[in-house]
């Protein structure tokens, strides 16, 4: 079976974000099952060497993470003793933090790895749930409607 992507929109606006040399953490916005995470996650495999996902809602052992500190490399070296075959490389690697609500401390991390610049994030929150700091100065907003 086939598995076909749809060109959509949002590309186009991923492609700008990630040739800003100066852009922050992305926040995608839209609608429930609109195609955030399937668009995020096919933009990010084929313009990264390494692609780290976390769904904070699938799996929430994974907000251990970000605990208790949010110093990037310490987050990094958390995910990777918990995660053995994931290679993080700087300028090669981008995080996808999906259901991002449901880990606060998450949410507080975009701002050091904006701060860091090592590595792109970008975060998909469930547009239901409220994520107030998602709409911070320290990340850039994208909707996907």
């Amino acid at each position: 079976m086939c598995k076909t992507m749809y060109k959509r929109k949002i590309e186009s606006k991923l492609q700008i974000w990630q040739k800003d040399a100066a852009h922050k953490p992305l926040v995608v916005k839209g609608v429930r099952q609109c195609g955030k995470t399937s668009s995020v996650l096919d933009f990010a495999r084929k313009n990264y060497k390494n692609v780290i996902y976390l769904d904070f809602r699938e799996h929430p052992d994974y907000k251990k993470f970000f605990t208790p500190n949010l110093d990037v490399d310490t987050i990094i070296m958390r995910i990777t003793a918990a995660m053995p075959d994931v290679e993080v490389e700087a300028g090669n690697t981008c995080f996808v933090f999906d259901e991002i609500q449901d880990c606060p401390k998450a949410r507080g991390a975009l701002k050091y790895f904006h701060l860091d610049g090592r590595y792109d994030v970008s975060s998909i929150p469930n547009r239901l749930a409220k994520c107030s700091r998602c709409n911070d100065e320290s990340s850039t907003n994208t909707n996907l409607t």
